[in-house]
């Protein structure tokens, strides 16, 4: 009786999923996370590939985190992600936005910023980026005074201060 209850035991902690089989369509695991998959990596056209119970949402297209109308990642506590083919990126706007405050600028998986700091921390602090490189406020002071040497009129959605 009791190598009966292991085995059945065993056999439970190994299964993962109560609907599907973790193969392509819709799978629930034992938690309650649905999680939709095509080829046998996550991906779904058409909203979320992984929804938890808890609220946390997370777009996938052919494996990689990726959605282009919107955070491709939303936690619980309201942090989002924007990311383009699995890397951070986002064309307007910071890449991560943290409910603490925190905000990262991302272009295709590499902090940049060309006119205001790449990372505006919860304590004030800021730091520059182009790139992937971190450079001095002074260079992006330079891009910014560039900008308007040349008439280009700079409407930004952020404040742009030093």
């Amino acid at each position: 009786m009791i190598r009966m209850m292991s085995s059945w035991l065993n056999r439970l902690r190994k299964r993962k999923y109560k609907l599907g089989d973790g193969g392509d369509g819709l799978s629930v695991r034992l938690d309650d996370t649905r999680e939709y998959r095509e080829g046998g990596v996550l991906h779904r056209e058409d909203g979320p590939a992984v929804e938890t119970t808890d609220g946390r949402q997370s777009w996938w297209k052919h494996g990689q985190r990726h959605r282009e109308d919107g955070p491709a990642f939303t936690r619980l506590d309201g942090s989002k992600e924007w990311r383009f083919q699995g890397q951070l990126h986002r064309e307007v706007g910071p890449a991560v936005e943290q409910t603490d405050g925190r905000r990262e600028w991302w272009h295709h998986g590499k902090l940049h910023r060309e006119l205001g700091p790449a990372v505006e921390a919860i304590d004030g602090s800021r730091s520059y980026w182009l790139r992937g490189r971190e450079v001095g406020q002074e260079v992006i002071q330079g891009n910014i005074n560039a900008y308007r040497l040349v008439g280009v009129k700079l409407e930004t959605p952020e404040k742009v201060s030093f």
